[in-house]
């Protein structure tokens, strides 16, 4: 009992209230208390003043001796009441004054004023002057004479009385105070205390684990009955309906976050580590089933225009659009998943051949194509796909979206809307080129990277006017093991790996301090053409990059040409207009290579501030007679063939012909110099000569050769390098 009082009593809730019990008790005592010590006082006032009366009232009924007078008769009843207990003094007076009697300590009531108060006055009591005594005062004519008696008791007498009294009660009341404390502190811990407390701990351990909430449930007995009881129990049901909500919770955040895990969140599609997953279920199904499985790889084909030309919310639009067509296109146990920006894959569970993989391709492409609304526009998307089969492209899931890549990146290299398979020589050549990109890395810093110079030959009216212009500087590998590389067997890698734009730093500036060597040595060397990627002309510090370059070998801007294909202008011609700007404010020379293959416009090349055109080789191939001689001769069989073999020909040659005087038309108008490359035969120098073409380059005025043989050519100062 004692160990329950001291527990709720450790608590806050527990020392206030059984401090208010306390309080209460003793409050209540102390009400019952002083109105008792008063009554208690008054009545031995009472008992006193009536002591007194009824002794002086016996004291004068005894009669008095004779021939005693009325003085004598006061004098003996003050005498009479000093004697007894209690009363410390005592004065007698008579009407008018006379026969006034005093016996022990005086009283305050005066002579001049008691008599005549004889007649008048009521019993009453009063407290003395200083506050230590009673004096009682009372009228009697029990002599036959009316007589004033005042009596002065002792005050401290009942003060003594009164304590012993308050002492005997407080010892009743402290009894009473514990006993009580103690009882209704027992009956408050049992029924309330006991259960608030635990009612505070289940919560404060339910707020500090929420998770496991329903483990603090309090479990009240059924037998209890009341409104506590019913809020201890609706405790125990919300602790339950927390712990249950936290769990669901926790569910439902571990649901999510193993789903932001397996998908990307744009398209709400699988991701690439998810459908190595689904993928890898597959292949395994499909081997225990002895079925075949293809993986489709789709990209959408010049992407990145859609979010440059609306924005990057109408690209995200234009992908969740082509995710629902995927979807849409797809057979039950099929799967769509988003492994790149804007590359998907398809995993097509057992087509029944390559062919139906294909026509699945075909068709998703096509779905692709129908225009949507974007921004207020019909848009219409297209792609590429890669395909692999399983197991004849890889017997697992990593080698199966491996070669599926690879049949996309071969897609990529081709026209748009293009469907590729992947191959044993495919996978081959990844390998290849994997092997070429890490080798390359080491290249420069090995010093195996080196220039070759072509010789540029400036067109006059008759050969003997042709004079040497400029070379075209071009990147050779020289390999420790292979040899030379051809640069078509390298650059693409270094474009897809992005170090083409440390080669081509490289490239300008080699060019640059070889021009400055020439010039050293007195070959009054002419000026030199460089390419410029598509990655390095997009890179803004370009046009610092040259600047520095030529500042460090010491030559002018004069002497160096840069080579910037059209489709790398064209790809964003603000950008693209800003750095021809800054390039030219530089002096250097800009010409436009490849033209004639790509967008062909002529308001980009006013807006450009280009020098030069360059015409294409493929365009010059045909041009001369020469072409339709080798088309005949390469010709096998009779009469018709070599006739049709020569239409063929000679229609390809008007072709070309049409867009080289376009091509040179244009360039006139637009005041650029026009240059021919890749002319090899002298049939098609003639032709170019006679249609007005500013220079030329190819095999027949000379092949790309190294430094020092180039040095060669201008030492001899030929012309014409055969």
């Amino acid at each position: 009992m004692l160990r329950d009082i001291a527990r709720s009593l450790k608590s806050r809730l527990g020392r206030r209230v059984g401090v208010t019990v306390l309080l209460l008790i003793l409050g209540v005592e102390i009400a019952i208390f002083i109105p008792s010590a008063l009554r208690l006082r008054e009545d031995m006032i009472g008992a006193l003043e009536e002591r007194v009366r009824a002794v002086a009232d016996a004291a004068l009924d005894g009669g008095s001796p004779v021939g005693t007078t009325a003085g004598d008769r006061a004098a003996r009843l003050a005498a009479h009441l000093v004697r007894q207990e209690g009363v410390r003094g005592a004065a007698v007076f008579r009407s008018g004054g006379a026969g006034a009697a005093r016996a022990g300590e005086p009283v305050e009531t005066t002579e001049e004023t008691a008599p005549s108060a004889i007649g008048a006055v009521q019993p009453e009591r009063r407290v003395t002057s200083d506050g230590a005594h009673y004096e009682l005062v009372w009228r009697t004519g029990a002599t036959g004479e009316p007589l004033l008696v005042v009596a002065r008791t002792d005050r401290q007498t009942l003060s003594a009385s009164l304590a012993y009294f308050a002492l005997r009660v407080g010892g009743l009341v402290s009894i009473i105070i514990v006993v009580v404390t103690v009882g209704v502190m027992l009956s408050l811990h049992r029924l309330v205390l006991r259960p608030v407390l635990a009612l505070h701990r289940s919560m404060r351990a339910a707020t500090a684990d929420p998770d496991n909430a329903d483990s603090y449930l309090l479990g009240m007995p059924p037998t209890r009955r009341d409104e506590l009881a019913d809020v201890l129990t609706a405790h125990d049901a919300m602790l339950a309906r927390v712990a249950e909500s936290k769990r669901a919770d926790r569910a439902r955040a571990e649901d999510r976050a193993l789903w932001l895990s397996r998908h990307e969140p744009l398209t709400a599609l699988p991701n690439r580590a998810y459908l190595a997953e689904i993928l890898g279920r597959a292949v395994a199904q499909a081997a225990r089933a002895r079925q075949g499985l293809a993986v489709l790889t789709i990209d959408i084909a010049r992407f990145r225009s859609v979010n440059d030309g609306y924005g990057a919310s109408a690209g995200d639009a234009a992908l969740r659009e082509v995710a629902r067509r995927l979807l849409s296109a797809v057979r039950p146990g099929d799967a769509v998943a988003r492994i790149g920006g804007d590359i998907f894959a398809v995993v097509m569970a057992s087509p029944a051949e390559p062919g139906g993989a294909a026509a699945a391709a075909r068709r998703m492409l096509d779905l692709i194509e129908k225009p949507f609304a974007i921004e207020g526009a019909d848009l219409a998307l297209r792609g590429r796909v890669g395909i692999s089969i399983h197991p004849d492209d890889g017997a697992d899931a990593a080698a199966l979206l491996q070669a599926a890549e690879m049949a996309l990146a071969g897609a990529k290299r081709e026209a748009i809307g293009t469907i590729r398979f992947a191959s044993a020589a495919m996978t081959l050549e990844a390998r290849r080129r994997q092997r070429i990109e890490s080798e390359l890395g080491r290249a420069i810093e090995r010093g195996e990277l080196e220039l070759f110079y072509q010789p540029k030959l400036s067109l006059g009216a008759n050969p003997a006017l042709d004079r040497l212009s400029g070379a075209e500087a071009l990147i050779r590998w020289r390999h420790p093991e292979r040899g030379l590389v051809s640069p078509g067997e390298f650059i693409p890698v270094a474009e897809a790996s992005g170090q083409i734009i440390a080669i081509g730093l490289w490239a300008i500036e080699q060019a640059c301090w070889q021009v400055a060597r020439w010039d050293r040595e007195g070959l009054s060397a002419p000026r030199v053409a460089v390419n410029i990627s598509a990655q390095q002309f997009r890179d803004p510090h370009l046009p610092a990059h040259v600047a520095r370059a030529m500042a460090d070998a010491g030559i002018g801007a004069d002497r160096i040409e840069l080579e910037i294909t059209e489709t790398t202008a064209m790809s964003d011609v603000e950008s693209a207009a800003a750095t021809i700007a800054a390039l030219k404010m530089l002096g250097v020379t800009l010409s436009i290579d490849d033209f004639g293959t790509g967008y062909s416009s002529l308001s980009y090349l006013r807006r450009f501030a280009i020098d030069a055109i360059k015409l294409d080789q493929s365009f010059v191939r045909p041009l001369g007679d020469g072409a339709n001689d080798q088309a005949a001769g390469s010709a096998r069989g009779g009469v018709g063939d070599h006739a049709a073999v020569e239409t063929e020909a000679s229609r390809e040659r008007g072709h070309a012909e049409a867009i080289s005087e376009a091509v040179l038309g244009l360039g006139r108008s637009l005041g650029k110099k026009v240059i021919a490359e890749g002319v090899e035969r002298a049939d098609q120098l003639d032709y170019l000569r006679t249609s007005g073409c500013d220079e030329v380059q190819g095999y027949l005025v000379g092949r790309p050769v190294p430094a020092l043989e180039f040095g060669e050519i201008l030492r001899a100062g030929l012309k014409r390098a055969a």
